[in-house]
């Protein structure tokens, strides 16, 4: 699916450069736009939706547009956070929330952030115990969230 390829792409990037490129942006958006649309096709060609309904487990086929926006707001919220604290929550998150919350509609992007988010923080507190450092000694250190993304987003696909 395109909204594997995008997060395990945007993880490498984020992982390496700290840094996700706009063409990945456009591609992923432009994936999770057409996915919409065929979900909506697929609704009117009733033979073909319980071919894919099969295909796609009803995660992503059967969602609201009140799902979609609320899983795009999760998103467009997290954006704001990364303006208002001057980017300590990178914006390019943000974006890539934007984009799940494209498939995955509010429910799922709320898991896929509270999930990730706690392998996030298990992850920087088992880097803190390891070195044996303190709070203020890593305060202001980056780390890559969106590797902490793509497991999730794995995870959530497949159930």
């Amino acid at each position: 699916m395109g909204i594997l390829l995008f997060l395990f792409t945007a993880a490498v990037y984020d992982w390496r450069y700290r840094r996700i490129p706009g063409w990945l942006y456009a591609a992923g958006g432009g994936d999770a736009v057409l996915w919409r649309i065929a979900c909506r096709w697929a609704e009117e060609k009733i033979w073909w939706a319980e071919m894919a309904g099969k295909f796609m487990n009803g995660t992503a086929a059967d969602l609201s547009f009140g799902e979609i926006c609320g899983g795009v707001g999760i998103g467009v919220f997290l954006l704001l956070i990364s303006r208002k604290s001057g980017g300590a929550v990178g914006s390019g998150d943000g974006m890539a929330f934007i984009i799940t919350g494209l498939y995955f509609g509010l429910w799922r992007n709320l898991c896929l952030l509270w999930i990730s988010l706690t392998l996030c923080s298990l992850w920087g507190a088992g880097l803190m115990v390891i070195r044996r450092t303190r709070w203020n000694q890593v305060k202001g250190k980056e780390m890559p969230f969106l590797p902490f993304v793509f497991p999730v987003g794995v995870w959530l696909t497949v159930i």
